[in-house]
């Protein structure tokens, strides 16, 4: 993932796990664009004290096991391969095999500092086992600041990974911020949907090769 793209907008990312806090959407999603198999959408959706912001979703196909795909969105030693950006990425605390807590620092570029933030995941399977739905939520304040590091203040997210015939799944991923923004979108959006991309195809070229 570029450097520059994650400097603008790394604390971009959520699906609020409790719906009552969720946001309201303003409108229907509609296709901003199609690249290497990724189809990239977006939506207005309304936070608290009716601020606006965007809500982006890509949805793909892998030739590759569900179980597989989520294994290299979350397993530290996978997970620092297709976020090419990420400095650390490690476990701090397992509540059970299918709640935990993860640290991430991003390397940014001299003379800003680098970024990082705490994610809590959780991970619910269907019953047949062939669909997973995954969350992430940020916990900025579970750990203390690190000196010359920026912490994201808000950060959350969601994975559905769900099986399609024999060998492959279909995968959709959607994310927001509630973080106000640096930069003004007509300047970032060209950034953020290029390396969306790029960085969504990185994870299904190496889940394909571990399948």
């Amino acid at each position: 993932m570029n450097t520059t793209f994650l400097s603008m907008i790394i604390a971009a990312s959520s699906v609020m796990i409790n719906s009552a806090n969720s946001p309201t959407p303003t409108t229907a999603y509609t296709l901003i664009k199609k690249e290497k198999s990724i189809c990239l959408s977006g939506r207005e959706i309304t936070l608290s004290g009716n601020r606006k912001t965007r809500e982006l979703k890509a949805e793909f196909m892998v030739n590759a096991g569900a179980s597989t795909v989520l294994k290299v969105i979350t397993d530290e030693q996978y997970a620092k391969s297709w976020m090419q950006s990420v400095r650390e990425f490690s476990t701090l605390r397992r509540l059970n095999e299918n709640d935990w807590f993860t640290y991430i620092q991003y390397d940014i570029p001299w003379p800003l500092n680098n970024q990082d933030c705490i994610i809590r995941y959780r991970c619910v399977q269907s019953e047949n086992g062939r669909k997973f739905m995954l969350t992430m939520s940020g916990a900025p304040d579970y750990l203390p600041e690190r000196t010359g590091v920026e912490r994201i203040s808000h950060l959350c997210g969601s994975w559905t990974i769900t099986t399609v015939g024999n060998s492959g799944c279909r995968v959709v991923y959607t994310i927001y911020s509630e973080q106000q923004p640096k930069y003004p979108r007509w300047a970032t959006d060209p950034i953020i949907q290029r390396n969306l991309i790029d960085t969504l195809a990185s994870m299904k070229e190496l889940s394909q090769k571990i399948r």
